[in-house]
């Protein structure tokens, strides 16, 4: 609770600054690409000296993430079903609810009123964590329906254990996939790439983003078992050896 009082007034400033900008316009991206790589890094050094409070809003999905981690939900999504559902189900309404207003604002295709973005900034920056946590907590969901869908089946509770094995593996290496996935987004939605930003809505953007993703869940489902299998243990011999020679001892 210290860190939510402490981090929201910091989202609301950083969606007003947000919903602020909208209503001026978005200015177009540089055609070039070394003036685009300027660009990008100059906003970002802008929005770590003067909007650092703002962003520091992800510190409350941190702080939420690691009370389920340690609570069990990840690692055993069956047990916490109901709690999942709640929270998965109250966090994903609030964050669509909050996206809507700055959605209707920017799909109008328009400068939208300062009120109007202001508002709509707010919301959206605010209830955002909320969306992701819901989305979080209904994958976990989807995982526990696979598994018992496997085993309803016949094919065992295997199925279940290689999906969440893959979302951790996709954990694990969170940065490499997201600098993989701004690759090729930028390789094809730039004006300096294939350019189809300008001609693409929203929707077309969404629906590429969510391809390289199952893409990539695909992958981790085919590699996640083989890289596991293929880790060496620390300590340089294997449990059952040590074991092995404990009992010899013992014995």
């Amino acid at each position: 609770m210290v860190v939510v009082l402490l981090v929201v007034p910091a989202l609301l400033v950083n969606g007003a600054v947000d919903g602020l900008g909208g209503t001026a316009g978005f200015p177009d991206p540089p055609q070039d690409y070394l003036l685009s790589v300027v660009d990008r890094v100059g906003t970002w050094l802008l929005a770590l000296v003067l909007l650092l409070p703002g962003q520091s809003g992800l510190v409350v999905a941190l702080v939420v993430g690691i009370r389920l981690a340690r609570s069990g939900w990840g690692s055993d999504p069956a047990a916490h079903r109901r709690g999942l559902v709640l929270l998965g189900g109250a966090a994903g309404a609030l964050g669509v609810a909050g996206a809507l207003p700055y959605a209707r604002v920017l799909g109008a295709g328009v400068v939208p009123d300062v009120v109007d973005g202001l508002v709509a900034g707010v919301l959206d920056s605010v209830s955002g964590p909320a969306g992701a946590l819901g989305a979080v907590c209904l994958g976990l969901l989807a995982t526990t329906a696979v598994g018992r869908a496997g085993t309803g089946s016949g094919t065992g509770t295997g199925a279940g254990s290689r999906v969440l094995a893959a979302l951790a593996l996709l954990g694990r290496v969170s940065l490499q996939v997201y600098l993989a996935h701004s690759l090729v987004l930028g390789l094809v939605l730039a004006p300096w790439a294939g350019g189809a930003g300008e001609r693409w809505g929203s929707a077309h953007v969404t629906g590429l983003a969510l391809a390289l993703w199952l893409l990539t869940f695909v992958a981790a489902l085919v590699l996640g078992p083989r890289t596991r299998s293929g880790r060496a243990r620390p300590g340089g011999s294997q449990p059952s050896e040590r074991q092995g020679r404990e009992r010899s001892s013992a014995t």
